[in-house]
């Protein structure tokens, strides 16, 4: 009888004020699905780019993961505040260099907030979006190296089962690129993609998830980041793929709240 009651109040708003009524308890969020993704592939490794002050790494250790962490950021003040945090990890290591398509050098342009700092120049859109957040710094020559060219140097991470966490504003693809030797390496990997670009010459989505997915990703979640406040579309999305040539280790679970082992030391992490 209840059940009956509620479906038609569901119902009625539905039809007369167009809301559309769900169970928020079976609304994944973005957090939620990556410890079901650790558990699922066994991750044991992340490889966390663009990694700014270590917010992500301190994000999946409040929740659990107890596995190897490298982070890589290039700008110094980020990675001064970066490797304080590390510090007393010894399963957290952070690099201060960036990573690319190739190695070299290139010019980072610092704003005023360093999340925003990136290889490419921020845009119009951007500025008239966040003004405060896009005022320009300073640039700085960072040292860029090959994801290839790390794993190939710490023999360990060959035999791992990696997590790549990109978050390099516009870069993502660089990154992606320089790895071409190691994907079979990459079980699952989170990617910042824009809908709407807010840096010059950074790739579309379509392009960066065309990119993904001609070498064997498949999307498993999308969750929306930013949104015009106007019209509510949306500017950015964290996008998580997993590899299609690597298959899970273990079976799917319907709750992602059920720890199944692995690096992850907390049960009941996503409740």
């Amino acid at each position: 009888m209840l059940s009956r009651t509620i479906s038609a109040v569901k119902f009625q708003l539905n039809k007369r004020l167009k809301l559309d009524i769900v169970r928020i308890s079976s609304q994944q969020t973005l957090m939620a699905h990556l410890l079901r993704v650790f558990q699922a592939y066994r991750i044991d490794t992340v490889l966390d780019v663009g990694a700014n002050e270590g917010q992500f790494a301190r994000l999946i250790r409040k929740w659990g993961y107890g596995g190897e962490i490298h982070s890589f950021e290039p700008v110094k003040r980020s990675y001064g505040k970066l490797s304080e945090y590390a510090a007393d990890d010894p399963a957290w290591k952070a690099h201060n260099f960036a990573l690319g398509n190739e190695p070299g050098t290139a010019k980072i342009n610092v704003l005023r907030s360093s999340t925003l700092s990136s290889m490419l120049s921020i845009n119009k859109f951007a500025t008239q979006k966040w003004v405060d957040d896009t005022q320009f710094s300073h640039q700085e020559v960072v040292d860029v190296r090959t994801l290839d060219d790390f794993i190939t140097e710490h023999h360990a991470i060959a035999d791992k089962r990696i997590f790549l966490k990109l978050d390099t504003q516009g870069y993502d693809l660089e990154v992606f690129r320089g790895a071409d030797k190691s994907l079979d390496r990459i079980c699952c990997l989170l990617s910042e993609v824009s809908l709407i670009p807010i840096y010059d010459g950074m790739p579309t989505y379509l392009e960066a998830l065309s990119a993904y997915q001609s070498r064997g990703f498949s999307i498993s979640g999308i969750y929306p980041l930013s949104k015009n406040e106007g019209d509510l579309s949306v500017i950015e999305m964290d996008c998580v793929l997993v590899n299609k040539r690597l298959s899970p280790t273990l079976p799917q679970r319907d709750s992602a709240a059920q720890p199944v082992g692995g690096a992850w030391e907390k049960s009941g992490a996503a409740r």
